[in-house]
């Protein structure tokens, strides 16, 4: 058991599809990859759709990517409940060579492309994190380069809610924590 090549695989349902990262000697970095019901997953074959293949993407690019998550953006009616159809939206975090530092891209669902057009995007690896408040809104920790952004730590200090299409070093701070705090 310890040394088997079997796995097996599982899923975290986004919107309307159910989603699964896998590795194999094919795609050692991965294929983020979906399938559009649970009756499909179950399925001893499911027909997997690839969403991004990070093998092909570092070779594309030059860069030995390791794929860190993602964070999706999850739309909400005046009642509080989810609009069906909104999940679009995702925020893939890669690190350059496996390191504990992210870049963070804004990738669309639908037509499984990273978005160009007004996009959120970190390009500066950090030990940041995000959270999105609405499609053109998400809350940001990152290393902006501004003193007293990050803990002595090296983890985020301040939250900004970053709007799309600003510049991330103008957002408002949300959020300040103490240097000491995260250790």
């Amino acid at each position: 058991v310890l040394e088997s090549k079997e796995k097996i695989p599982s899923v975290s349902k986004i919107g309307e599809h159910y989603y699964n990262f896998w590795t194999s000697a094919e795609n050692p970095r991965g294929l983020l990859r979906r399938v559009a019901s649970l009756d499909e997953f179950r399925k001893k074959e499911p027909a997997w759709e690839v969403v991004l293949d990070v093998d092909k993407l570092g070779k594309d690019e030059g860069q030995s990517w390791v794929y860190k998550g993602s964070a999706s953006c999850r739309e909400y009616d005046s009642d509080n409940k989810p609009i069906k159809g909104s999940v679009t939206r995702t925020l893939i975090s890669l690190s350059p060579g496996g390191s504990d530092a992210i870049v963070r891209r804004e990738f669309d669902l639908v037509t499984k492309r990273f978005v160009d057009d007004k996009a959120f995007r970190l390009d500066d690896p950090s030990k940041s994190r995000c959270s999105w408040v609405d499609k053109d809104t998400i809350f940001l920790g990152a290393d902006l380069g501004q003193a007293g952004d990050m803990t002595s730590s090296g983890y985020p200090r301040r939250v900004r809610a970053w709007k799309r299409g600003t510049d991330p070093q103008k957002a408002p701070v949300v959020f300040e924590g103490e240097d000491g705090d995260v250790s």
